[in-house]
């Protein structure tokens, strides 16, 4: 298994939820905005930018039955786990969180 640490972790309260935001380190030198959102149970990490309007996603509407977020600058709905928001797991082991490269 491949696992990016997610670095400055910070931890908000949004609608009654609890989300994170951080950055990833991919391949040692390469750092992604993230957001760690818990759905159906489980952390999923994604992009923490809307890919129209490069806005932080944060304060976005989850609806965690059809795994979207909405954008709260323009309204848009995109799929977690499609290839604008690129979602994936993130393992929590100790305290820190980690973003799920692969699972080999």
């Amino acid at each position: 298994m491949t696992l990016a640490p997610v670095l400055h972790l910070q931890e908000h309260l949004v609608d009654g939820e609890t989300r994170w935001t951080g950055r990833a380190v991919l391949e040692g030198r390469i750092w992604r905005d993230l957001l760690v959102l818990e759905v159906a149970g489980q952390l999923i990490g994604v992009r923490n930018r809307c890919p129209h309007r490069d806005m932080s996603l944060l304060m976005g509407r989850l609806d965690s039955v059809e795994g979207t977020l909405e954008c709260p600058s323009h309204g848009w709905v995109l799929p977690l786990l499609g290839s604008e928001l690129k979602g994936l797991p993130v393992k929590a082991i100790n305290g820190d969180f980690f973003l799920v490269l692969d699972e080999n």
